[in-house]
């Protein structure tokens, strides 16, 4: 990297904007002072950058840019984070000389060896805004720093953008790491309620225009539609490190289902059925989460479900790029066995809290869970909750969700999953047979 680093000045600025985006990341702690430089660097360059440059045309000229233009208002939080990896002490290069003995506090050898920046670095203030009352950067902000809450998150994401869509960044966040940033700018509400913008209008930070247009176009790729066109049917076997919770366990004491309930709940108290906010609430949906988090959202919270209006399209996952081919059935596999969330899937089904036309998505999730738990081997020893699926649904008049269960037809393990209309089988002797079973 010390090598990298002396030659990013003879590189052309469009070329030494992405490689030094691309470096940032893999610098660690006996590199902080260079990392801090470069920031630096980066800062003062995207201050006077427009969209000739290629990794900003993607960017909103309107929107993103003018706010990336001012990214050195993140200087003392990206900063802070520089020095929180290095434990507050000046780390020495790897192969100091006797005047670096003179001046570090500390060699390599016996220092932290995490990098510097995480790759989700340029969203580091979103940790300090959650705390703002007790966060030291607050505390300790430069003579001149003067920035509103909007505006920091405005230009985190647009810088977040820039880190995207550089074709020289390898050290990307992953999906998991991805949601559960964003996740905290709805966060922003739980204690706030309000803000005060730039234009001094009263309204919160996510409903503002320039962090939609960004938040947008971060959780475009992670949707369903822009996975590989192949989606195959496997069992989500992921454990916790590999999903949304993992990763809050590795950077929060707070367990993740407590923040995934404030969450919900500020999605039911002031979201007003915002597209983006229903989005983050989809991928701990997935089977390889605990029921718990199914259940929040089919029962605890069942009212909120009309308003999740996603196709299957549209939904997004939080599955690694080496799994995004099973990002549907993530949500399908392994069958559901809880009973009690099976009869909430029979409930939202039957009265019309999902529907193909409103919900398909949720709608799709939940005919899949219910026709497989009804038609189980007769031997099987959940035949009983299937009785108990089929008596509601025959209690509750839903004829035509009978109809859907009868004709429902899902690949088997390892071949392309069926999605609506596709997995509703015409085939009038597996009809017959299925009906006659129920």
């Amino acid at each position: 990297t010390a090598i990298a680093v002396s030659l990013l000045p003879r590189i052309a600025l469009p070329d030494r904007l992405d490689l030094t985006l691309a470096l940032l990341p893999l610098l660690h702690v006996e590199d902080a002072v260079t990392a801090r430089d470069l920031v630096d660097w980066v800062f003062c360059t995207l201050s006077n950058a427009d969209a000739s440059f290629s990794t900003l045309a993607a960017l909103d000229t309107t929107l993103e840019l003018p706010a990336l233009a001012r990214s050195s208002i993140l200087r003392p939080f990206v900063t802070h984070a520089i020095v929180t990896a290095t434990g507050g002490r000046v780390v020495g290069p790897l192969y100091p000389t006797p005047q670096d003995l003179k001046l570090t506090g500390c060699l390599a050898p016996f220092a932290p060896t995490d990098p510097v920046l995480s790759p989700d670095w340029p969203l580091c203030a979103l940790d300090e805004l959650l705390r703002s009352a007790t966060s030291p950067v607050f505390q300790r902000l430069p003579d001149g720093w003067d920035a509103s809450e909007v505006e920091l998150v405005q230009t985190s994401l647009a810088l977040m953008r820039v880190v995207y869509a550089s074709p020289s960044v390898q050290q990307k966040p992953d999906p998991p790491t991805l949601i559960f940033d964003l996740i905290k700018v709805f966060m922003l509400e739980k204690d706030n309620g309000a803000t005060t913008g730039t234009s001094g209008a009263t309204a919160e930070v996510f409903r503002d225009e320039t962090v939609q247009r960004s938040m947008t176009a971060l959780l475009e790729p992670l949707a369903i539609k822009h996975s590989r066109s192949k989606q195959i049917l496997q069992p989500d076997t992921r454990t916790s490190d590999a999903t949304i919770e993992g990763v809050s366990a590795r950077l929060s004491t707070a367990p993740f289902y407590q923040l995934f309930t404030d969450l919900v709940g500020l999605y039911d108290s002031i979201s007003l059925s915002d597209r983006l906010f229903g989005l983050v609430l989809i991928p701990p949906l997935a089977m390889s989460y605990p029921a718990d988090y199914r259940r929040l959202i089919w029962t605890d919270y069942a009212h909120i479900l009309r308003h999740l209006r996603f196709s299957v399209d549209d939904a997004i996952s939080d599955v690694d790029s080496t799994r995004v081919e099973t990002a549907i059935a993530s949500y399908l596999e392994p069958r559901e066995t809880n009973e009690a969330l099976l009869m909430a899937y029979v409930d939202a089904l039957s009265s019309g809290a999902v529907s193909e036309e409103s919900t398909p998505f949720l709608h799709f999730v939940a005919l899949h869970h219910v026709a497989s738990a009804v038609c189980v081997d007769e031997a099987d020893s959940a035949s009983t909750t299937a009785a108990k699926l089929v008596k509601a649904l025959v209690a509750r008049r839903a004829d035509k969700v009978l109809q859907q269960v009868v004709r429902y037809r899902q690949a088997v393990e390892g071949e392309d999953v069926k999605v609506p209309p596709a997995c509703f089988d015409e085939d009038e002797a597996f009809v017959g047979e299925r009906q006659q079973r129920l």
